[in-house]
């Protein structure tokens, strides 16, 4: 569906237009500072699939998107001022740079792997996920740098804040903390009692000291179970988010941080046609939240958005 603006208190959205249109195509949504990237893809066919799909800019308090340029996949640049694009020259190459939010090139063009997905930047770089290595070999993760590809030692699940990355050691029993600037490594207690589940939905506070990790089903079912757990990076120690497990729809979830320091979840609860949307500010006993209704026939398959 095409992406909108929505006011939480009110209940009101209001399109946001000047994307593509025509054809099968779907769109998700990216955050870049206080703005935030759309992502159309049209639905393709044999030499149609080589089309880089289009990214928009939809500024803060905007509804107008304008265009940036066209790539595989986007992340948002550490400073908020740019974009990295992942882009296909051909059916075997791909490049990944840095525009601005004017377009113009940040960064330079530098290989990468066409499999890759853009995670997040950090201090020590583009940290990218291969799917599908040429090799035939298993996926990784790795940093894209100014000195190249570096291939990292451990499968990121995600991203604790800086450059502490969590990874699944063993499910349902370790988690691996790394530093991917020095490779210091520590092994933490899975703290999810949760049997079948997988760690991911990871995302750091503000001020560098909490991560937010959630837990959820490693199968589709007819229910999404989720367990969010709070990690002190300094401390080393785990805490549940208040109100957790979760029952809900299976439509996966998304978790983010605003910028006040306060965790924001939109879900769909198990049973109820309306959308969840949930706060929660360290200190808080209990989370806040409320049913929004969203314009459309059927709730998506899955969440993606920018808080404004």
């Amino acid at each position: 569906p095409a992406p909108f603006v929505l006011d939480v208190d009110t209940g009101t959205t209001r399109p946001v237009t000047g994307l593509p249109t025509g054809g099968d195509r779907s769109t998700h949504v990216e955050s870049v500072g206080e703005h935030a990237v759309v992502v159309s893809r049209r639905g393709c066919r044999g030499s149609d699939c080589a089309a880089n799909p289009d990214v928009h800019l939809v500024r803060h308090g905007e509804t107008v998107a304008t265009r940036l340029g066209a790539a595989l996949d986007v992340e948002a640049s550490r400073d908020g001022l740019g974009v990295w694009l992942l882009s296909r020259l051909d059916a075997t190459r791909c490049v990944v740079g840095q525009v601005g939010l004017d377009g113009r090139q940040r960064r330079r063009e530098r290989p990468a792997p066409c499999g890759a997905v853009l995670v997040e930047e950090l201090p020590a770089g583009l940290l990218v996920y291969v799917t599908a290595p040429r090799n035939g070999g298993d996926p990784y993760s790795a940093l894209v740098t100014a000195g190249g590809i570096r291939r990292l030692p451990v499968v990121v699940d995600g991203v604790a804040g800086g450059d502490l990355v969590l990874s699944t050691v063993e499910p349902g029993r370790l988690v691996a903390l790394t530093d991917v600037g020095s490779g210091v490594s520590q092994r933490l207690p899975w703290p999810s009692r949760l049997e079948g589940h997988v760690m991911g939905e990871v995302g750091g506070h503000p001020d560098g000291r909490l991560a937010h990790v959630a837990f959820y089903p490693a199968l589709d079912g007819a229910e999404l179970t989720l367990d969010v757990w709070l990690l002190d990076v300094t401390t080393r120690r785990w805490r549940q988010l208040p109100g957790m497990p979760l029952r809900l729809a299976p439509v996966k979830p998304q978790l983010r941080w605003t910028a006040d320091g306060r965790l924001l979840l939109l879900a769909r609860a198990a049973g109820e046609p309306a959308a969840l949307v949930a706060t929660w500010r360290p200190g808080d006993r209990l989370l806040a939240g409320r049913h929004v209704r969203l314009p459309g026939p059927g709730l998506p398959d899955g969440f993606r958005f920018a808080i404004w």
